[in-house]
Order: structure tokens, then C-alpha cells, then sequence
């Protein structure tokens, strides 16, 4: 298992180190799918899904649009586009729904009486059967006279999709959350904003409605029919300005922990920025005070996304060494009637969302106690500037002095995957099964990730 910077409960003790967020780096030909057809109307819209498909070797993105909200023959509907890379996308002719007198067109998917349509997500279900692989989330009103709640539909390609007899399963809270596959048997975790009243004297009160709080719930299940109740996961607290709050949240599995992009609502000025949150499992998320600096700010004047990030459903796309996560950008924030969204893609590199970081002076952090699992201890980390010193110490912060500092060979380089080395032993064989410390000395150096590998 790997050990990620991102957790920072890793480190009792550092200093002239310090954990620090990593903005990923937008994509230069963004945004990477834009409103270009008459179907699509003005924009794409929010929640967006973005997956790789390993029978088809490809990334598959399914998006929200309006036809010109409401002027032409649906209020909603969603559309389909591929990548071989998650960079360039294409919009395939699928001949499966008719537009104005002709299927010449990438729609997927509308309600047959073109009813509304809020926060499509589209997973794959491994556990499923193959007729039924491909889930698709969303809250709408499947016939003219029914509520609006949760509504499922079940596809073989994720083209062609069958909505499920008794939509929706349920009909109470906030029409927008982001899914996940289940990590721990079959079904689906979904993340539902919600909303609180409070009192015009909380510190949470400013809102276009004041006394209005918005947070994220978890719900589950796992015949997506029959759903938990909801249970609070993540609220604004007191280390968050006055006018926080949180519209939606991605969360996902990632090397043995959970992370979640957290859309985060200003309210004074209507933007919405992405940050981190962190899980020890589905019902313990946390933001460290430290990783509250936005993880995707707003783009620069004139941009797409200048008025607005939102995260994706299912946002993380790994391709080859580097992380791509995928977002919705608004070029105005929400309080601007007709503003246009578009998707844009941002890259980092692996497990590089957070590092731990030392610049001019010599720091350390120390670990807690960590168990042995492997016989040799390896690195993600850049420190071709400067240099990383791994010093091994036993459960009760002793050094061990065959790995101590002085025994350490200096790692001075960029490197996904490094193994550290001392002079007098390269193994940690007899150390393997019992609990250390690790304190890693760094010189403008940026440690993303930490794990022990067993051979074979």
C-alpha cells in the first residue's frame, strides 16, 4: 500500500517542511469539449462523466446539454464523446436519437416526453452483467405527472440505455451528487449536496438566501433501488471563510484511502473553486487546515473557466505516469444568467496532487510508526535541485543506525518510483513485519508518495 503525502496524519513532526497543495496544469487546448452542434445548445453543462473502458481501449465522456433551454424539442439530454488519450476528444455520429428530423448526432439519451434532467453520472459496474455494465445516475421526472427524484438506466455500450421500472428511488434532498462504484461490494456510493437552515447570526448565514447551509451527505446501495439513509460526511467548519460552502463532491478510491474534489461555493461572489478532502474510509473525511488552499482555482480573465471549476463525475483519469483530472469551467459565476460551460481537462503528475516540500533550508518530517511490509523502501520525488535523505528509526523514534542519516544515499532526482539505498545495507529484509519511523531529511526536495515493496 501506498502511503500519500495527502494523508497528513503520516507526520507527528516536521520542520523546514511543510505539506503544500500542487495545482495541476491545464491543458493548453482547453476547453477540451465545448457546445458546437444545434443539440447541444449553448453549453455543456454540468456533470460531466468522464471513464476509461478497458474492453474498448478507450476514454468515454458522456455531457449534459440544453437545447437552448428549452426552445427546442428537449429541456435535456445527454451526448457522447471518445479519446484515446483523455486530451482529444471526438464526437461520433450515432444514429440513435432523432434531432429535428435527423439521428445524425452524438445524443445518447433524453427523457421521452424531454423532461428535465440534473447531475448525469455514468459508471462502470464490474460485478454487473454485461448486458447491464454501464450505470447512468441522474435526477429527473421519468414520466409527466411523477416527482423528480433518483433515476437509473442500464446499458450494455453506454449508448443504448433501458430506464429502470419504479424511477425514481427517492425523492428527497438536493438534486446534485457525483457516484462511485462501490470499492467494498456491488453497488454504488453517491455524495448528495444537501441543504440546512441555520440562523442569520451563524457563521455559515451568507447566501444568496440567507440562512441557507449547503454540505455533503453519503447515501448507499447496492442494487441502486434500494438506498441507506443519508449520512453527513463533510460540512464547512470554523478554519473556512464565513461565506464557504460545498456544492458537490467527487469522491473516489486511490491507493488504499479515499480523496474527494470538493466544489467549493463562495457565496459573497458566486465562484465556485475545487478543493481536497480526504477519507480514512466513506465515513471519516476530514480537510486538513493545511490542504485548504484551492487545488484548482479560477482561470485567468477571459477564460473558460474564469467564473467557475466544478469537478467532474468520476474526475481522476490516469494515463501513463501522469493523473488527468476532468472539470466543468464557466466563463461567469452562478449568479449570471446564460453563462456558458464547457470541459476542461488539468494534468499532474502521479499521486502528485499534495507534497511534502522544503526549499532553501534543510527540513524533516517524521512519520508515525508504520509497518514493514516489503524489503525495500521506495519514493515518489523531485529533488533534482537538491536532495532526500531517508533515515530508518525503530517504533519508539530511535535511530537504526545501519539505515541511519549518515548511512542514507542522497536521492537527487525526478522519479515516480526510487529506491532508497544506504551504504551499508540496500535491504530491509530483517526489518519486515515490525514497525518504524521514517524521517525524511529534504533540501529542495518535494516527496509525493512513499511506499514499501516486496519482490516476488
Amino acid at each position: 500500500m501506498k502511503h500519500l503525502v495527502i494523508d497528513t496524519s503520516l507526520f507527528e513532526e516536521s520542520a523546514g517542511a511543510k505539506v503544500r497543495v500542487l495545482g495541476p496544469e491545464r491543458h493548453r487546448r482547453n476547453p477540451v469539449i465545448r457546445a458546437e452542434f444545434p443539440w447541444e445548445g449553448r453549453d455543456v453543462s454540468l456533470a460531466s462523466s468522464v471513464l476509461y473502458d478497458s474492453q474498448s481501449r478507450s476514454f468515454k465522456a458522456w455531457y449534459l446539454v440544453r437545447d437552448n433551454y428549452g426552445v427546442g424539442p428537449f429541456r435535456a439530454a445527454l451526448c457522447h464523446a471518445e479519446s484515446q488519450d483523455g486530451l482529444s476528444w471526438r464526437k461520433p455520429f450515432l444514429h440513435i436519437i432523432d434531432y429535428k428530423g435527423t439521428a445524425e448526432n452524438n445524443l445518447v439519451f433524453r427523457l421521452k416526453d424531454g423532461g428535465p434532467i440534473s447531475s448525469p453520472c455514468v459508471m462502470l459496474d464490474k460485478d454487473a452483467e454485461e448486458e447491464n455494465r454501464f450505470k447512468l445516475l441522474f435526477w429527473g421526472r421519468p414520466k409527466e405527472k411523477s416527482p423528480m427524484g433518483l433515476c437509473v438506466a442500464d446499458s450494455k455500450d453506454g449508448l443504448r440505455w433501458t430506464l429502470r421500472p419504479g424511477c425514481p428511488f427517492f425523492t428527497d434532498g438536493s438534486d446534485t451528487f457525483r457516484t462511485c462504484p462501490h470499492p467494498e461490494g456491488k453497488g454504488v456510493i453517491l455524495f448528495q449536496t444537501e441543504e440546512m437552515a441555520v440562523p442569520r447570526f451563524d457563521h455559515f448565514h451568507r447566501d444568496e438566501r440567507p440562512g441557507v447551509m449547503r454540505f455533503i451527505a453519503r447515501r448507499e446501495s447496492a442494487d441502486y433501488e434500494r438506498w441507506s439513509e443519508k449520512k453527513t460526511v463533510l460540512m464547512p467548519d470554523h478554519d473556512d471563510p464565513s461565506d464557504v460552502q460545498f456544492l458537490t463532491m467527487a469522491g473516489y478510491p486511490w491507493e488504499g484511502s479515499w480523496q474527494g474534489l470538493v466544489g467549493v461555493l463562495h457565496t459573497e461572489n458566486q465562484s465556485c473553486e475545487i478543493g481536497l478532502a480526504v477519507g480514512k474510509d466513506l465515513r471519516n473525511w476530514t480537510r486538513d487546515p493545511s490542504l485548504r488552499e484551492p487545488f484548482l482555482s479560477l482561470g485567468g480573465d477571459g477564460a473558460f473557466d474564469s467564473g467557475g471549476v466544478e469537478p467532474a463525475c468520476a474526475p481522476l483519469l490516469c494515463a501513463g505516469d501522469q493523473m488527468l483530472t476532468c472539470y466543468t469551467g464557466y466563463d461567469a459565476p452562478r449568479d449570471v444568467a446564460g453563462r456558458i460551460g464547457a470541459m476542461g481537462v488539468a494534468r499532474s503528475r502521479r499521486d502528485g496532487f499534495v507534497c511534502l516540500v522544503s526549499k532553501e533550508d534543510v527540513g524533516f518530517a517524521l512519520t508515525r510508526p508504520l509497518l514493514v511490509t516489503g524489503e525495500s523502501l521506495h519514493v515518489n520525488v523531485n529533488s533534482i535541485a537538491g536532495y532526500l535523505i531517508v533515515e530508518v528509526l525503530d517504533e519508539e523514534g530511535r535511530p537504526i543506525e545501519a539505515l541511519g542519516r549518515q548511512n542514507a544515499v542522497p536521492l537527487t532526482q525526478d522519479s515516480l518510483n526510487c529506491r532508497t539505498l544506504w551504504r551499508s545495507r540496500t535491504a530491509l529484509t530483517h526489518m519486515v513485519g515490525k514497525r518504524v519511523r521514517l524521517r525524511f531529511w529534504m533540501h529542495r526536495a518535494r516527496l509525493y508518495s512513499f511506499w514499501f515493496h516486496k519482490s516476488q
